[in-house]
Order: structure tokens, then C-alpha cells, then sequence
């Protein structure tokens, strides 16, 4: 079965409420302190990250979104745009971590 790849199409997926759960439960302990907080925001704040997660999940449900990957995807998103952050997360797990 081919896997989507089209970061756009799995960000307008709908009946994720499985992985909404606790991606929503861990984004606001990605980045907990004041300074982080600021930093946070400006590279697209939770609605990026949520993205990001959100589509990986939907990408490979063999994996979907595992608790940790909210702070791969905090520090991606400070080094690069969101859509290069989401395939180097899909290169991290799939490629790095198999």
C-alpha cells in the first residue's frame, strides 16, 4: 500500500482524533519556559508543530506519533522552514531510526 507523501494532503486530513489527543497533551510541555515560549512562537508556535505531527502520524500509522517527537519537531522547526522540518523528521524515523 503506498504511503502519502504530499505534506499539504496530510495536513487537511481529517478523523485524526486518535493522534489529536496527545499531540494536544504534549505540545504545551515542548517548550515550558518564558524565554522558550517566545522562541516557540516565533517559529510557528503549537498550529505548526501540531502540522508537522499530525501529518507524520498520518504518513507512517505504523509508527504515528510517539511522545518525544514533539521536541524532534521543535528543534527542526528552529533550524528550517515547516516543510523541511516535516521530511527530516520523515528521514530521521524512517531512514535513521528504523
Amino acid at each position: 500500500k503506498e504511503r502519502p507523501t504530499d505534506y499539504l494532503d496530510l495536513c487537511v486530513r481529517e478523523n485524526a482524533e486518535e493522534y489529536c489527543a496527545v499531540i494536544d497533551v504534549d505540545i504545551p510541555r515542548t517548550m515550558p519556559g518564558e524565554a522558550e515560549r517566545e522562541v516557540f512562537e516565533r517559529i510557528g508556535g503549537a498550529a505548526a508543530i501540531r502540522r508537522i505531527l499530525l501529518a507524520y502520524a498520518w504518513r507512517n500509522p505504523h509508527v504515528g506519533y510517539c511522545q518525544g517527537m514533539n521536541s524532534v519537531a521543535t528543534h527542526l522547526l528552529r533550524c528550517m522552514d515547516e516543510l523541511s522540518a516535516f521530511y527530516v523528521l520523515c528521514a530521521l524515523v524512517e531512514d535513521y531510526l528504523p
